[in-house]
């Protein structure tokens, strides 16, 4: 996790990690925005399993990103999004950690730009 505090320490506050169990990673980021991503990922010999679930600070999901197989209509299945809601589900490439943090510190940064025009307008 050093790796990924360097490269996005100013996008991240904390990094909590659960227990650790053999080839399970979990692990509650808290992001400078107050929002909180939640990890987990796991290998075994079947494959990997990872969902990277993306909430507000009030604990109201933004995005996960997932690979359950559980959307086999979508496109690049098994990898899928769900914004907003558990029921809007679209087509995703598979992510990895690194792949979560970019696009979040992207979108956090086009929210601070609206926001700042927004307020400059007014």
């Amino acid at each position: 996790m050093d790796d990924i505090l360097n490269t996005f320490g100013d996008l991240i506050i904390s990094i909590e990690m659960d227990d650790e169990i053999e080839n399970v990673n979990q692990v509650v980021i808290k992001l400078k925005d107050n929002s909180e991503l939640a990890v987990f990922e796991k290998m075994n010999t079947l494959g990997e399993k990872y969902s990277y679930h993306w909430m507000s600070n009030d604990k109201k999901l933004l995005i996960r990103w997932d690979n359950a197989k559980h959307h086999p209509n979508l496109d690049n299945y098994p990898f899928h999004k769900h914004i907003g809601t558990t029921k809007n589900v679209e087509p995703s490439e598979k992510m990895t950690l690194r792949k979560v943090l970019k696009k979040i510190s992207t979108i956090i940064a086009f929210i601070l730009i609206i926001s700042l025009l927004v307020y400059l307008i007014k």
